[in-house]
């Protein structure tokens, strides 16, 4: 195995030269995809390997670069490719080829997978699009029914069935992401890998490795997509960034899960909402089949063989970052993560030249531009996405704290996420649950798929490099574009009074409280189509905060009574000042050789009395 990986800086520098970078031949004559403004090569997933697209006359090819070691790899993708190359019948996969020294980095081969590259929307991005088209959805959610039956029918399964690993072409769909596929190869082995935690039930573990693995997430997705089928505005409302309508929590609490007791009003869909509600509290061995489940056909009685304990009250499925730390964004360049803080600015402006040319395109600041803050690019195709749900990003953002998920890259010493899609950002409530989220990370870090501990998945963890963030001394630090509440509910009043009794017994400074107030306008934008891709029964999103100046500390907290940040002033400005510093000291010294003038020389006026003054001191030499 090898020990060390390039890390996704190093790859981005090798990649720009594909004849030099590449093993391949097929790969050598291609040119890397770049972003349409900065002209870097554009990053499209993260895990444990990134993606680029790569493009020659009549081909395009996907290129997987690891960046995270895993001990039997080769096994595993070998088994992988060689199975799908017996598939060419089956049209859910697309070939693929695993290449041991595949990209020169430094002198050295690294390992590399490539494919055909699949031209289609993901599952959430065909969403956004067509969501409001009841019939497209519901066709959607049959197309789904065959792919699980070809799945059972080659008795294989993907492993991380989710929105983002499903193309939809043409109406099909086509599975991609196979570094977590189970085929009977690898009977045997365990998972290296649990999947999105949006769609993982509780109880698996590492230990969960054949054919059932996919169970739960093709009951969480049909389930999904027959709800948005009957009502197009649950996607509006519910649907999120890493998820589609459902999370981890309906899956902790089900009984407690707001989407679910809204999915469970259509009759003919309650009978499922049910029984989903047992599968989620049920052991991992006994979840059904989605034929069985579409049968209605009872679970099997069972004593599940660990604990499903509910999480804590938010449970992040990556790292969570402060916004105004940029030294620990840095260290996570080119993974995926979860980035909090609040938008100071927005800039929007037009692409120059290429095939977006003329579109806008626009930035989220997390702080002063000038000193290269944090922020979030959004592209032509990504507004186009925004305008799908009748969300205008624009100044309306300012002042608000969000959460955005992406994968962190960087253009000339600025740290950014470049969003795929608008739910991959969420609207906080405000200071309090951005606090709250930074702290639920740094004590539990990111959420494993089961709730129970497993001394097998935490050696895993270890070998992948884990590790939290080291919290610096400054005090600096994902899409529910929610509609806004008009009141605060009862509920909320008793979550926060529980929550200020929590923050009395942290060894920590109470967090300032944020003031919630009503509402005074909205964009007509989001008030014509109430938008909130993650709610929560217990806390409104979107609601106006109290503006505070107070940064958000590393430790989760914030220090009340803090000194705001002086604005430095810009070179132009710093010279304007410094020319009129010249003008004052000339005036000033002219003025002062003036009076000593005419103290020598009292019956001369003007200019004449200094001449005067300069040659009476010539002559007394």
């Amino acid at each position: 195995m090898i020990s060390t990986l390039p890390t996704p800086i190093q790859y981005q520098e090798v990649i720009q030269n594909p004849k030099v970078c590449f093993g391949e031949a097929e790969l050598q004559n291609c040119q890397v995809e770049t972003d349409p403004v900065m002209g870097l090569p554009r990053v499209r997933s993260g895990g444990f390997a990134i993606t680029y697209k790569l493009q020659k006359p009549g081909k395009e090819f996907a290129v997987r670069c690891f960046h995270k070691p895993i001990a039997d790899r080769e096994q595993r993708h070998e088994a992988v490719s060689q199975f799908l190359q017996q598939c060419i019948s089956s049209d859910i996969f697309i070939s693929t080829h695993y290449v041991k020294s595949g990209i020169l980095v430094k002198g050295q081969w690294y390992p590399i997978t490539f494919m055909p590259w699949v031209t289609g929307d993901t599952l959430g991005t065909f969403l956004d699009h067509n969501y409001k088209n009841q019939q497209v959805v519901a066709s959607l959610a049959e197309e789904f029914e065959r792919v699980v039956g070809e799945l059972v029918k080659l008795n294989i399964a993907h492993g991380d069935l989710s929105g983002a690993n499903i193309i939809i072409k043409n109406n099909k769909m086509i599975l991609i992401d196979y570094d977590g596929m189970f085929v009977p190869g690898l009977k045997g082995y365990q998972s290296h890998e649990l999947g999105n935690v949006n769609f993982q039930h509780p109880g698996r573990t590492n230990r969960h490795f054949d054919t059932s693995i996919d169970r739960f997430s093709c009951l969480v997705i049909y389930l999904s997509l027959a709800a948005i089928s009957k009502k197009p505005s649950l996607w509006a409302n519910y649907g999120n960034g890493e998820g589609l309508l459902f999370g981890r929590k309906d899956f902790d609490s089900p009984l407690h899960s707001a989407i679910l007791a809204e999915v469970e009003q259509f009759p003919d869909l309650k009978p499922f909402v049910n029984q989903f509600r047992q599968v989620c509290q049920a052991d991992f061995n006994n979840i059904p089949s989605l034929m069985d489940f579409l049968s209605k056909r009872p679970l099997a009685p069972s004593v599940p063989t660990q604990q499903i304990v509910p999480t804590r009250r938010y449970t992040p499925q990556f790292p969570v970052l402060n916004a105004k730390l940029k030294d620990t964004i840095q260290q996570r360049e080119g993974e995926m993560v979860e980035v909090v803080g609040k938008i100071t600015d927005t800039h929007r402006d037009r692409v120059k030249n290429g095939r977006y040319s003329g579109k806008p395109y626009l930035f989220f600041n997390f702080g002063n531009w000038q000193e290269h803050c944090f922020r979030l690019v959004a592209w032509p195709e990504v507004l186009d996405l925004f305008a799908a749900l009748n969300i205008i990003p624009d100044s309306s953002f300012e002042g608000k704290f969000i959460s955005v998920t992406g994968i962190i890259s960087s253009y000339r010493g600025t740290l950014r996420i470049v969003l795929d899609s608008p739910k991959q950002i969420e609207i906080l409530s405000g200071e309090r649950e951005a606090n709250e989220r930074i702290k639920a990370y740094q004590e539990g870090g990111i959420a494993s798929v089961s709730s129970s501990s497993s001394n097998e998945l935490l050696t895993y963890i270890q070998q992948e490099d884990y590790v939290p963030p080291i919290v610096p001394k400054s005090p600096i630090r994902t899409h529910s574009l929610a509609t806004p509440q008009n009141d605060v509910s009862k509920k909320q009043i008793d979550n926060d009074n529980l929550m200020d009794k929590l923050y009395a017994n942290w060894p920590v400074s109470k967090p300032v409280q944020n003031v919630v107030s009503p509402p005074t306008s909205m964009p007509s934008a989001v008030t014509k189509q109430p938008v909130n891709l993650t709610p929560s029964p217990s806390i409104p999103r979107a609601l106006p905060v109290n503006s505070s100046k107070t940064a958000v500390p590393a430790n989760g907290t914030v220090k009340k009574n803090r000194k705001p940040q002086k604005n430095k002033l810009s070179p132009f400005m710093k010279a304007i000042l410094l020319i009129i510093l010249i003008i004052g000291i000339i005036v000033a010294g002219f003025l002062i050789f003036d009076m000593i003038s005419r103290f020598y020389i009292p019956s001369s006026t003007g200019v004449s009395h200094i001449i005067a003054f300069i040659q009476a001191i010539s002559r007394q030499k």
